[in-house]
């Protein structure tokens, strides 16, 4: 049975001390396709800015108040599903990262990938399943 976009709502699931969304894969999801340029200066389109609140909102609502630690790495691992390679995932890493930094209030400097992982499925919708945790600390 084939799933559709609209089938594939955002939804979470607590794996521990991680925290794992899955999201739908769209192009706004890839961070050469969330610019344009207009009146003479580029800007970020308003479906690029729709996306990355949805992954915002639902990280929120994932974290349950957890609080994540300034200056401490923060992981992130991705698992992205798609049916072509018109973008690479590392586009996609990117613009996820810009999503959670924007939550979790914790500049990405600090996130370490711990696994980035693409797999072509021709007949299925696409998407990106994210999971982060942060390191215990003192």
């Amino acid at each position: 049975m084939r799933s559709t976009a609209r089938e594939l709502s955002i939804r979470y699931v607590p794996l521990g001390e991680s925290v794992a969304l899955t999201v739908p894969l769209t192009m706004t999801l890839s961070k050469n396709a969330q610019h344009a340029m207009g009146q003479g200066r580029m800007y970020l389109r308003d479906e690029a800015v729709a996306a990355r609140d949805a992954i915002g909102w639902e990280l929120k609502n994932a974290l349950q108040g957890r609080v994540v630690q300034p200056r401490r790495k923060v992981w992130l691992d991705l698992f992205v599903q798609r049916a072509d390679l018109k973008s690479d995932p590392i586009n996609v890493l990117d613009a996820v990262a810009d999503a959670v930094k924007g939550v979790i209030g914790v500049d990405d400097r600090w996130f370490a990938v711990a696994q980035l992982d693409l797999e072509l499925v021709r007949d299925q919708a696409p998407f990106v399943r994210i999971r982060i945790w942060q390191d215990a600390g003192p």
